[in-house]
């Protein structure tokens, strides 16, 4: 999944434009009823990736460039049929989050299945920002 995305994506859609994001989901997602999401778990995931990078200390200005690849979960192995989901991937620009994929894709199988996850992955200019030393309270 997180290959599959160019430098350059041919989607940028602000995700405080609730309007368009329902509409790009709903158009990826067709029929589909099960393994999906809305435009909520867009917001959530960004809401959750701005606290993380909070706690991290990545100064607002250098946070340009992460991404978040939101999963829509896996299967149990036993499970017989072809199982589809939602991914979606999300960047922050200077200022806002922006949704720059969404599509159905294949999901994977593990033993019991897995419900969805989210993952922050940091831009090369965000890494650079991060403090190196931490004091130990001892």
């Amino acid at each position: 999944m997180k290959a599959a995305i160019a430098d350059k994506p041919k989607m940028k859609i602000n995700t405080k434009d609730n309007k368009k994001i329902e509409l790009a989901i709903k158009k990826a997602e067709g029929k589909a009823s099960v393994r999906t999401l809305d435009e909520i778990d867009i917001e959530i995931a960004a809401n959750a990736a701005e606290t993380k990078l909070d706690k991290l200390g990545i100064p607002i200005k250098q946070r340009k460039g992460c991404r978040v690849f939101i999963d829509p979960g896996k299967v149990p192995g036993a499970y017989k049929y072809r199982a589809e989901g939602t991914f979606v991937t999300i960047e922050r620009g200077s200022k806002d989050w922006f949704m720059i994929l969404v599509q159905r894709e294949r999901v994977g199988y593990c033993p019991g299945g897995r419900g969805g996850k989210s993952t922050l992955s940091l831009s090369e200019l965000a890494i650079s920002s991060m403090k190196t030393e931490f004091e130990l309270n001892i």
